[in-house]
């Protein structure tokens, strides 16, 4: 969280060197997918526990229907909003897919505890 801040706070004077002007206005752009990817990274686990429980038919349905909202995003927004839009939908789609593997993980446990 610390280098995030960091990045936020100092990564757009970086950026824009590195990249050149005519790109500052991207560095938004690139918050908005470090955020998805930082919260991509940190409930991963997540959906590895998945995994090791085999449970790979809901990863399969909760996965497609991850892409089908990726995709019907991308054809609503970013029309309207070009780039930006984007990189919301990107960001919404990690969340939605890492919330309903959680949701999952969770619901399982509370039955478990249920029936003992």
């Amino acid at each position: 969280i610390v280098m995030f801040g960091l990045f936020v706070l100092f990564g757009k004077p970086i950026f824009t060197w590195i990249s050149g002007l005519e790109y500052v206005n991207a560095f938004n752009i690139l918050l908005i997918l470090l955020v998805g990817v930082w919260f991509n990274l940190f409930l991963s686990p997540i959906v590895n526990i998945l995994m090791r429980r085999r449970d790979f038919r809901y990863l399969c349905i909760w996965l497609f229907i991850t892409i089908m909202f990726a995709i019907l995003g991308y054809i609503i927004i970013l029309l309207r909003i070009g780039a930006m839009g984007a990189a919301l939908i990107t960001f919404l789609a990690y969340l939605f897919f890492i919330f309903s593997a959680f949701v999952n993980i969770n619901c399982r446990e509370i039955t478990l505890l249920h029936s003992k």
